[in-house]
């Protein structure tokens, strides 16, 4: 038999077991026990929980989230839940233990207040029956550092490496400005340090704005090095070819360029050989509606969407979803109320966090069969919900 609950202090040690059998089998435990996200493990003073299954006392299960709020989503600021450290022992997997979890989970996001969960998959089609839908879409683009176009940024921008972790503030508002692009999760005051602190951070500047950064790392023994550009923001398409220099600056003596960004940046017009260069769409995180009246009163929408939608909502995790709702445009936002109508069209909580993430637009989904509704129908939802390329950063 099996106990399932929110986690105990008690439970830290065997929690931090199961992860290192799970995620870390050849590392060192009492080295992982030291590691921040381990000891971040259910502190709900830092707005950051678990859930556990036990057996015999030991936890052989877990489901973690912690609250985020350095956003911006559909032009509003709204905490989310990010869902982490998703493990099951092995002599343990398909029992369901997960499925017994997330009933206690998705209650408890929405008692602290979220309307909305994220998460980065291991495998997409496990966490679509938990209703999540794929949100993200990001660019990694490998090259030659002989491919790359030498480019000199304009003169009047200056860079400089951060060596300060205090100066994450000024980061922050270079980074807030990519929301210019559409959603976006930043990062948080306690992972811009640390990245600062690994060295190479450069943040470039004009007439002493902050207007851009980079972070750059290295992978791999020499002969064989590759230069990783993980983080890129910046103000203006002005300061990108600014980005692009310090990259040749870096690629000098590295084999191989890995550049990881938003779909917006423009990486390839600066590649002068593409033919045996590789860009591929990095879609690794998904999404979920807990709380969708609330949800939909927080978001802004398109001004020019005038049509309401009448929707039937099904949501077996998440009961407090399921009914009838129409849901109105009206000056860049979202009315929505319970009614006693026919419906426009029934969606279960993967079809509405799907319809909802914008990833891929809903007269899309009604063409590929995975809504049904009229072609007007869907226009309108597309209207209320467009195209967002919503972006987060890495594993949070």
């Amino acid at each position: 038999m099996y106990e399932v609950s929110e986690g105990r202090d008690e439970d830290r040690d065997s929690a931090i077991r199961l992860f290192w059998k799970v995620f870390e089998p050849t590392g060192n435990l009492d080295e992982v026990k030291k590691e921040d996200w381990a000891q971040g493990w259910h502190r709900p003073e830092n707005h950051d929980w678990a859930f556990v299954a036990r057996q015999d006392g030991r936890v052989v299960a877990n489901v973690s989230f912690f609250s985020h709020s350095w956003n911006m989503i559909r032009g509003s600021n709204i905490k989310f839940a990010a869902v982490w450290g998703v493990a099951t022992e092995p002599q343990h997997r398909r029992k369901g233990l997960i499925r017994k979890l997330f009933t206690q989970v998705f209650p408890k996001m929405r008692e602290e207040g979220h309307s909305l969960t994220i998460l980065d998959p291991f495998y997409r089609p496990f966490y679509e029956r938990f209703g999540y839908a794929l949100a993200e879409t990001r660019m990694k683009h490998i090259f030659k550092p002989s491919h790359l176009k030498l480019t000199r940024g304009p003169p009047e921008i200056s860079n400089r490496e951060l060596r300060n972790p205090e100066a994450f503030e000024v980061i922050y508002e270079v980074e807030k400005s990519m929301a210019r692009f559409g959603s976006r999760a930043f990062h948080t005051p306690r992972t811009l340090r640390r990245m600062i602190n690994s060295h190479h951070f450069h943040l470039l500047e004009r007439g002493g704005e902050p207007v851009g950064a980079a972070k750059f790392a290295f992978k791999g023994p020499e002969g064989n090095r590759e230069l990783i550009i993980g983080y890129s923001p910046y103000k203006s398409d002005y300061v990108f070819p600014s980005i692009v220099e310090l990259v040749n600056q870096y690629a000098v003596q590295v084999q191989k360029v890995s550049w990881i960004c938003d779909t917006e940046a423009p990486v390839r017009h600066f590649l002068a050989e593409t033919h045996d260069s590789k860009s591929h769409s990095m879609g690794c995180m998904m999404m979920r509606i807990v709380d969708f009246e609330k949800y939909c009163k927080q978001i802004m929408v398109p001004e020019m969407s005038t049509e309401a939608v009448v929707l039937r909502l099904k949501d077996d995790y998440c009961p407090w979803n399921n009914g009838t709702f129409r849901i109105e445009p009206a000056d860049g936002r979202l009315a929505v109320d319970k009614v006693d109508t026919k419906a426009e069209i029934e969606l279960d909580a993967l079809g509405l966090s799907a319809v909802i993430s914008g990833h891929t637009p809903s007269k899309m989904l009604r063409e590929f069969g995975e809504i049904e509704c009229s072609a007007e129908t869907a226009t309108n939802l597309e209207a209320i919900f467009p195209q967002d390329s919503y972006h987060s950063y890495q594993r949070f």
